[in-house]
């Protein structure tokens, strides 16, 4: 593309969040569809982004990370200014088009005379380059293209009996139809079928086309995902020849402004963008005023869904699980909509965040040794990162060159992997200091848990705290064993003062992730491990339920700031009614309906069992169905454990202490 062509491209990167939808009726998170949105209960007007949008000439791409709006964003542009036309061509009459009543109670209704002038008056040519399969084989790749293409051309297919086409162009559109049914792809044929359509749409209305783009970047991060057919580095014949196409294409339909008044491209990374435009200039949508707002749901437009459903006493919970998302130089919050909304679905607190295929190509470079020590730090207290003038516009080449096979990472590619992490949503900006180190941190709890996933691996502990598998095993194998007698918990104490005897934590998040990511590790070891989490964001307990028995095991850790009965209070008083549904389903078996109940001697032998039952349990103190436990480290590296085995009463808990004092 030519650089005075490319001066008009401005990249926006959102890390923000835009209404999206759910399956069901009430909020369908995982379409995309504004027809569907704007009926939701959940609905959040962003229609004057319409209006901004056309305010002049211009091309936008946006970049924000997953499931944040993009193609939201674009379904509503589309369903708005797409003209609509019978099967001849002949526009049809914009009140009379199903896509009235989509707008009928928004914002932008109110704006007359740009309502008259742009709904329904525009030419639209929408592709989502998300179908193209670019990490199998450049066969492949072929025929998805080319069935892009056949979707585009069918959809005006009246173009075919377009009398300004016969007379500017005879038979040109047609000999495009004749190129699909070739039996080889040949990408030359279909390179500037893009710009050919907007040629023809631009002569049959006689009026400028807006061009929708949607995951312009999934080309550029599929040819890097793992599983590709032709492994190897980045940048091999195959992979070269796709972008090559994909590029070519892009740049064909979006060069000059003959044919195109308005263009609107959206992805996620700047690792696909800077392939497809080489010489793009990227600048930040949150530094813009204008833009920000239509991007997340704003505090004021979360509360007003948390008013309208009841919630409000839900909102500095959704706010520490999925806000953080800050506007450089600004202290207003965004929040992920699509994490909000399936919160609202569900009810309940947890991580909603899908992994992107492309962080796996990256596993390896978490580990410890590499960007793992480094990334820790954002976990808990943030961290700087030079980012200044690569954070606007991106080394494309070394980017990619993160991707390869037996690439030798450096500490000077760190600023890479957290510009990749900003991006994707991972971290979001803290602010700029006046030499433009830019400072980021993880934004929210469900960031937090997915960061932890990409890092907590069991060589990432062993490689930090210099611990053998062994001790890792000892430590899961202790919880496994643990009854109501004392020496288990005795042998569980010293099994975790092994695991910092030779590194010692240095804060809380430090000293929490290891306890609670070990049991994970053993696989069958147990049912589940949930994570529960405080109002200030910091670990609060984890809940084991064990396999073999079905004991539940309630974990709480403190560093240096509570006694070890003190951490067991806290257990009991934030888990107690957790606590009695538990108790309950471990002691108690299934009622059967009073049509069922047996009688006579049937009965009596059922009660009979029932009593030895209640009688076992009460002698096997050993087997209680519940554990709850409050761990306390001390800077000075004593250790203490206070417990309760088969009750909440805390006059009945027993305390263990364990002084390992300083490694010589």
């Amino acid at each position: 593309m030519k650089s005075s062509t490319m001066g008009r491209f401005t990249c926006f990167c959102v890390l923000a969040a835009v209404f999206d939808t759910s399956k069901q009726q009430l909020i369908r998170v995982m379409e995309s569809n504004f027809s569907e949105i704007v009926y939701s209960p959940y609905f959040t007007d962003k229609t004057m982004f319409i209006k901004y949008f056309m305010r002049e000439p211009k091309h936008l791409m946006v970049l924000a990370p997953q499931g944040f709006g993009k193609s939201t964003i674009l379904s509503m542009l589309q369903l708005f200014l797409e003209l609509q036309a019978d099967r001849n061509g002949t526009i049809i009459q914009p009140n009379t088009t199903q896509n009235v009543s989509f707008f009928e109670r928004v914002k932008i209704r109110r704006e007359e005379e740009f309502y008259d002038r742009h709904f329904a008056q525009h030419p639209v040519l929408y592709l989502n380059l998300k179908h193209l399969v670019c990490h199998s084989s450049y066969l492949v790749f072929g025929r998805t293209f080319r069935d892009m293409i056949v979707r585009m051309l069918l959809k005006y297919k009246y173009l075919l009996r377009s009398r300004i086409l016969a007379s500017r162009a005879p038979q040109e559109y047609y000999s495009c139809f004749k190129l699909l049914f070739q039996s080889n792809f040949n990408p030359e044929h279909f390179i500037l079928m893009g710009r050919r359509m907007t040629r023809y749409l631009s002569w049959h209305f006689e009026r400028k086309c807006v061009v929708l783009i949607d995951g312009f970047d999934a080309p550029g991060t599929r040819t890097l995902q793992p599983g590709c057919s032709y492994p190897g580095m980045p940048g091999t014949s195959t992979d070269k020849r796709i972008l090559d196409v994909v590029g070519r294409f892009l740049t064909a339909l979006l060069e000059g402004d003959e044919f195109v008044s308005h263009s609107l491209s959206t992805g996620v990374t700047r690792i696909g963008s800077t392939v497809v435009y080489a010489n793009l200039t990227a600048a930040s949508a949150l530094d813009e005023p204008d833009l920000a707002p239509f991007f997340g749901l704003t505090e004021t437009e979360l509360r007003d869904i948390a008013m309208s459903r009841g919630q409000l006493h839900h909102l500095e919970r959704i706010a520490l699980w999925y806000g953080g998302y800050r506007a450089q130089g600004s202290m207003k919050r965004h929040f992920n909509t699509r994490s909000v909304m399936t919160f609202f679905k569900k009810g309940k607190f947890k991580r909603y965040w899908r992994t992107p295929p492309v962080m796996e190509q990256l596993r390896e470079l978490f580990d410890y040794d590499l960007f793992g020590a480094f990334l820790e730090g954002a976990l808990s207290t943030g961290l700087p990162a030079a980012l200044d003038k690569k954070y606007m516009r991106l080394n494309s080449l070394k980017f990619r060159g993160l991707f390869a096979p037996y690439y030798k990472y450096s500490p000077t590619d760190n600023d890479l992997m957290v510009q990749f992490l900003l991006e994707n949503g991972y971290l979001t900006p803290t602010g700029v200091s006046e030499n433009f180190i830019i400072g980021v941190s993880s934004p929210n709890l469900e960031m937090k848990e997915a960061l932890q996933k990409l890092l907590y691996k069991e060589m990432f502990f062993r490689k930090k705290f210099n611990i053998s598998g062994r001790v890792v095993k000892d430590y899961v194998e202790a919880l496994l064993n643990l009854t109501g007698n004392e020496a288990h918990f005795r042998a569980f104490l010293n099994c975790t003062a092994r695991i910092f005897e030779r590194n010692f934590p240095r804060n809380e998040a430090e000293l929490q992730a290891p306890l609670f990511i070990f049991p994970t590790i053993i696989e069958g070891a147990f049912r589940e491990v949930k994570t529960d989490y405080t109002m200030e964001g910091s670990t609060r307990d984890v809940t084991l339920t064990r396999k073999k028995d079905g004991v539940v095991i309630i974990l709480g850790v403190r560093y240096d700031r509570s006694s070890a009965l003190e951490v067991l209070k806290q257990v009991l008083a934030y888990n107690h009614q957790q606590l009695l549904e538990k108790s309950v389903a471990v002691t108690t078996t299934t009622e059967k309906s009073l049509s069922h109940q047996p009688t006579g001697r049937k009965l009596i032998d059922a009660l009979r069992e029932k009593a030895l039952k209640y009688k076992s349990s009460k002698d096997n103190a050993s087997m209680p169905a519940t554990i709850v436990i409050g761990l306390s480290v001390t800077k000075t590296r004593n250790y203490s454990v206070s417990y309760l085995c088969g009750s909440k009463s805390i006059s009945n808990a027993k305390t263990l202490h364990l002084v390992s004092g300083p490694v010589s």
